[in-house]
């Protein structure tokens, strides 16, 4: 191996640095397993600190409403109590200490007859808390518990309570009320005022089995709080173990899975390698080591030997040719991640050069450089060889296709030669027997016989019939040669031409001919009107021997195509005979009852093949026959022509 050849091969194997794309990729694949497996006790945790959070809230609440009971409680004794020495003092401050005091139960009170309304100002309700003496982190917290929880359980029957005890704090600033207003006009009753002493005393001896219930059942609320709490916290608890059981056993099954998996495909490595017509190839491009199997050394040539663990080991048996453009694609394979799929020539053993395919992959690492590269070759020679016989017979078939051309362009104009002499020199004997024939009748009729001036007759007819036979023919031989000169036919308009066309074989003689729907299609106008006379007079001869004879044309647009008809309720046909029908010269009547050459329905069926459509016919003995035959469908752009 030339040195130069070695230098190609160790820069193919050292491509330059690769981007970070394989890497990102790799790292946000391992970020979501990471994250597929974390998430689940992600979110257990996430719901455990929420409950814990909102445990911590519900029970500062609960604290919140247990401290103002307390707070309501004393607020409501001192009021009574302050009230009593005001009746004994009469000093103003005592009264001023009865409203202070009386003041805690109102704003709850306040904070309560607001946050009962539909739709609260929580301003005001705040208001009232903060004059309660409830501490201002816990005011949001007790609003939130009373919108939230008014109709639960214990909370409503608390709120009950509390707003029964809210009735008895408003008489009792009346009865306060009403008692500063006697002292203040300095001549009160004191039988008046101790009644009225006694109606205070009476309130609070009433709100002593309220504030009762009230701590009762805010006791239950903290404990059913409390048990609540400690249900959630467990039930979480116990989804997270079962949860992490379930992932810890699928992640278990999935390792598992991946071993059988690893297995099998191993074994089936092995085997592919055994069996493989192909031979397998694996290079670590860290160390260079390449390994060759057993049938890669074998298609090479070396059945009791094998080729180096080196990657120029199989580099050096490259044909001259093909070592350059070898090298690259597997440099471009590499560097850009480019395919790696290569023909060439490789040197046996033996000496000889065969060819193979080489195919191949490099595995990335993470940072996207390619750390080894695995692949196979599979002997193309005989596929080679087979390509280049193919080569040679498609150039034979083109020399056959250009030869039969040019024989087939030698033949049409041997056939228009033809088609001159029947032209021009059949027609002049034509002309001639023709033109003896009727001097004979119209100058020597007296002197012939009768018998003979029917033959002289007969004479004339059939030198009519050999006329029309040769301008059939004629006709018909040019079909095959004349361009077509395609556009868009008005179908109706073209119909209704040929039934004028044909009005003196319907001179005295009841015909009805209808004219059904008629899509427009794309064709030789010309062309398309000699098939349709053809068809209608065909449909206008066999209908002859009927009183009323019915004639009917049209067509529809199915299946991507035009279909046409012409039927008829003549004598009809067997169709057991029907595939003589477009025969050049085939008949199903006797010329005797019916005139013709045979040549109609085949000058029909030529139109229509040219066009790239069908024709075929259906018919009943005594009923009538039906002829259809079809059109594509014109291109948008075609039909735009």
């Amino acid at each position: 191996m030339s040195a130069q050849s070695r230098r190609d091969v160790v820069h193919s194997v050292d491509p330059p640095a690769p981007t970070a794309t394989a890497a990102t990729a790799a790292r946000i694949r391992g970020s979501r397993r990471w994250l597929l497996i974390v998430s689940p006790f992600l979110a257990i945790v996430l719901l455990l600190v929420l409950i814990a959070a909102a445990s911590m809230e519900i029970l500062s609440v609960v604290r919140a409403y247990v401290g103002g009971e307390s707070l309501w409680s004393k607020a409501q004794k001192e009021s009574v109590s302050d009230l009593e020495r005001y009746v004994r003092t009469r000093s103003p401050a005592d009264y001023d200490s009865f409203r202070e005091a009386l003041a805690i139960p109102l704003g709850d009170r306040q904070a309560r007859l607001e946050l009962e309304k539909p739709h609260p100002d929580l301003a005001i309700a705040a208001q009232g808390l903060l004059q309660s003496r409830t501490h201002p982190d816990d005011v949001p917290g007790v609003i939130k518990m009373f919108r939230y929880f008014r109709r639960v359980g214990y909370v409503d029957r608390v709120i009950g309570v509390w707003a029964q005890g809210d009735e008895y704090i408003a008489e009792l600033e009346r009865i306060g009320e009403e008692i500063h207003r006697q002292i203040q006009m300095q001549h009160a009753d004191e039988r008046s005022l101790q009644a009225l002493l006694e109606r205070a005393r009476g309130i609070d001896a009433r709100l002593r089995p309220l504030e009762d219930e009230f701590s009762y059942l805010l006791g239950e609320v903290s404990r059913k709080t409390k048990y609540i709490l400690l249900s959630a916290t467990l039930l979480l608890a116990a989804t997270l173990i079962l949860i992490g059981t379930l992932v810890s056993r699928r992640m278990v099954r999935r390792a598992e899975a991946f071993e059988r998996a690893l297995q099998l495909s191993e074994e089936r490595f092995d085997l592919a390698v055994t069996g493989s017509n192909d031979g397998l190839w694996d290079w670590d491009l860290l160390t260079g080591e390449v390994y060759y199997s057993a049938r890669f050394n074998e298609l090479l040539g070396y059945t009791d030997a094998k080729l180096e663990s080196t990657v120029q080991a199989s580099v050096s048996l490259l044909h001259p040719d093909d070592k350059e453009p070898t090298i690259a694609a597997m440099r471009a394979h590499l560097e850009q991640g480019k395919p790696y799929d290569v023909e060439y020539r490789a040197r046996t053993r033996s000496g000889a050069y065969r060819w193979f395919r080489a195919r191949g992959r490099a595995v990335r690492n993470a940072a996207g450089k390619p750390v080894r590269m695995a692949g196979s070759i599979t002997d193309t020679t005989d596929r080679k060889g087979s390509e280049e016989e193919i080569r040679r017979l498609n150039a034979e078939l083109e020399q056959r296709v250009v030869q039969r051309t040019a024989e087939l362009e030698a033949a049409n104009r041997e056939l228009e030669a033809f088609s001159y002499t029947v032209s021009h020199d059949l027609r002049t004997p034509l002309r001639a027997i023709d033109g003896f024939a009727r001097i004979v009748l119209e100058e020597c009729a007296s002197q012939i016989p009768p018998k003979a001036q029917d033959h002289l007759d007969r004479v004339l007819k059939s030198v009519k019939l050999m006329g029309e036979l040769v301008d059939n023919l004629l006709e018909f031989s040019r079909l095959g040669r004349r361009p077509l000169n395609k556009r868009t036919v008005d179908t109706s308009r073209l119909v209704r031409l040929c039934v004028e066309e044909l009005q003196a074989e319907q001179k005295d003689r009841q015909v009805e001919i209808v004219i059904g729907d008629l899509p427009d299609c794309h064709g030789d106008p010309a062309l398309l009107k000699q098939a349709f006379l053809n068809l209608l007079s065909n449909a206008l001869k066999y209908t002859r021997a009927r009183e009323h004879a019915r004639v009917e044309v049209a067509g529809c647009t199915q299946g991507g195509e035009q279909r046409y008809f012409v039927r008829d309720n003549g004598v009809g046909f067997d169709m057991r005979y029907a595939n003589k029908l477009f025969g050049v010269f085939q008949r199903l009547h006797p010329a005797e009852e019916y005139e013709g050459t045979g040549v109609g329905l085949a000058i029909v069926q030529r139109v229509v093949y040219r066009h790239g459509g069908h024709v075929w016919a259906d018919a009943q003995i005594g009923k009538g026959a039906t002829f259809y035959f079809t059109l594509p469908v014109a291109e948008p752009s075609q039909a735009a022509a």
